[in-house]
Parts: C-alpha cells; structure tokens; sequence
C-alpha cells in the first residue's frame, strides 16, 4: 500500500527540466506595460457617471412618490366605509 507514493515520486526520474523561452520575461513585462496602458477614455467616464446618477435620480423619485402615496393611504379619509362598517377605530 505504501508503494504507491514511491511509484509516484520515481516516475519523474530520467525527465528534463522545464526550459524557458528566450524571451518570455520580456513578453511578460511588455504584456504588463500594455495592460496599464489601457485606461478608460473620459467619454467612458462619463457615461458611467450618467448612469450611476439616473439610478440615484430614478430611486430617490420611487422614495418620495412612495412616501406621498403611503401617507394618503392611511389616512382615515381614505376609506371611511371601512372605518363606519367594521368599527376600525373604535368609532361608534
């Protein structure tokens, strides 16, 4: 059963250790240079910029129209059979 791992461990015997290629820590330094190169363009910006502030405008708009038609709905005048037929709020 312990074989195994010495099956494993002398399977790498007689292999070739892993060359580089000529010129690969160049490419790579190149590859890194050109990635911080990339930027976004201003005009990028500020479409990203317009987008963030329409969902901000659209939620805030959501909020105070939620809030004005909450505030009417719970008013007692609202729905004054409900209050008179079923005695909601202990009026006679």
């Amino acid at each position: 059963m312990e074989n195994w791992k010495d099956d494993i461990l002398s399977s790498m015997k007689g292999a070739d250790r892993a060359d580089v290629p000529a010129g690969a820590f160049h490419k790579i330094e190149q590859q890194i240079k050109a990635q911080k190169q990339k930027q976004l363009s201003p005009m990028r910006w500020l479409a990203v910029a317009a987008s963030i502030s329409a969902v901000v405008i659209g939620n805030l708009f959501f909020i105070m129209n939620y809030e004005q038609e909450s505030t009417s709905v719970a008013s007692d005048d609202a729905y004054p059979a409900l209050v008179t037929d079923f005695n909601i709020y202990g009026n006679e």
